[in-house]
């Protein structure tokens, strides 16, 4: 796995907490920067899963703008068979269960 050299992690963090550019970034729809990161299918969000929840977790209101298939993945995994690994996402069942919901009775049009 590569590694940006130590300096450019400093500036970024530097930089960061100058601008509060994780927030900006979080907050960006057009384009989407979250999405971008994430990428699309199954092993985008299981590549995606660590640095995810914590947001999703933070920010439930996020999950409205997840793919379909994002959410029913995390809503399965909440309830899989990895038992206090999955608690964070255990409290984000109902926005989850809502976003997949909205998805299937098309209430989010045709970008979904």
């Amino acid at each position: 796995q590569r590694k940006p050299p130590k300096g450019s992690i400093d500036l970024l963090l530097s930089v960061n907490d100058s601008f509060d550019l994780a927030e900006k970034f979080r907050l960006s729809t057009s384009p989407d920067f979250l999405l971008q990161t994430i990428g699309e299918g199954r092993s985008a969000i299981e590549r995606a899963y660590d640095w995810l929840i914590p947001i999703i977790s933070s920010h439930p209101a996020i999950i409205d703008r997840l793919q379909p298939s994002a959410s029913c993945f995390l809503l399965l995994r909440a309830y899989g068979v990895e038992g206090d690994k999955n608690r964070d996402l255990l409290d984000l069942t109902a926005p989850l269960l809502s976003h997949v919901t909205k998805c299937l009775t098309g209430e989010f049009g045709e970008h979904h």
